[in-house]
């Protein structure tokens, strides 16, 4: 296998590394004196400790392996610990509404009352809500979303607002980083794909005056960190290269999410927004969150 091929390879150069290093006039010199059959012999002269010159030089492919097991090693830990959780009880909120009946709200803040749109702002607003809930979950016709031609909803606003040219969310980071064992181990950027494979999208159903349930399907997510291993002044020796990089992924397919959502809303804010921004699509995201308690 490759793993198996990986690791012999290293072994390999770990072992030819150590011999090249190993300082053999040293030990050719005293071979006669600890030799019993040879006239030379002194017994008393104790044989000494292999000496090597330098230090071991890792090439990229040995780094990249130290790190593959170091990868390997972290998620057998995660299995392990996700399997030991499985075997005990855990205490975790899944009624939809615990959200809502642990919400406490500011006697002098009115909140948006979800249940009762048509009483507050008329008949407009839980008709411009279930054009949302309709545009999400229905398929549409577009250019390039997809091969067929159609796409969900829920994928065309999601690649508008929040999705690069790639269909990928990126996240960069200047400055976040870790100093271990002689080296400096910094992310650079996280990237999340296949947030636009949604296949299902019945979203924002309202099930309490500010909770929605929400059921979605993806076809597969991957996310992927880009890291930069830097080797410190004390590591500098045992690394051909300044530096190296290194690329983790990790990817799910068929995933399906089933989860509430509390949204309390400020109706002094959202009575601000103008009823042109609800009925554009791509717009009523931002402006909804502008009124956000």
């Amino acid at each position: 296998s490759a793993l198996r091929l990986h690791a012999v390879s290293f072994l390999e150069e770990i072992v030819w590394s150590y011999w090249d290093r190993l300082e053999t006039d040293h030990l050719l010199a005293e071979a006669p004196l600890s030799c019993p059959h040879h006239p030379r012999y002194n017994e008393s002269v104790t044989p000494s400790d292999f000496v090597f010159s330098g230090s071991t030089a890792l090439t990229r492919r040995a780094t990249e392996t130290v790190a593959m097991f170091g990868v390997i090693a972290i998620e057998v830990a995660l299995v392990v610990t996700a399997k030991s959780h499985l075997l005990r009880p855990v205490d975790l909120p899944t009624d939809p509404l615990s959200g809502q009946l642990s919400l406490e709200i500011p006697s002098s803040t009115r909140i948006l009352d979800w249940t009762s749109l048509e009483a507050n702002f008329g008949e407009w607003a839980s008709t411009a809500l279930d054009s949302v809930r309709k545009y999400l979950g229905q398929t549409t016709e577009v250019n390039k979303s997809s091969t067929t031609g159609i796409d969900l909803g829920a994928n065309i606003l999601v690649r508008n607002l929040f999705l690069d040219s790639s269909g990928v969310f990126a996240l960069t980071f200047d400055d976040l980083f870790v100093e271990e064992l002689g080296l400096r181990i910094s992310l650079g950027k996280i990237e999340i794909h296949g947030l636009d494979s949604m296949t299902k999208a019945d979203t924002f159903n309202i099930i309490a005056p500010q909770t929605f349930k929400h059921h979605i399907k993806f076809e597969s997510l991957s996310v992927k960190a880009y890291f930069n291993i830097l080797p410190l002044a004390s590591m500098m020796k045992l690394f051909h290269n300044d530096s190296e990089s290194l690329v983790l992924t990790f990817g799910m397919k068929n995933i399906e999410l089933d989860f509430a959502s509390l949204i309390a809303f400020d109706m002094d804010r959202v009575s601000e927004i103008e009823l042109g921004a609800l009925l554009e699509i791509e717009r009523i995201i931002p402006c909804l969150f502008s009124g956000i308690h």
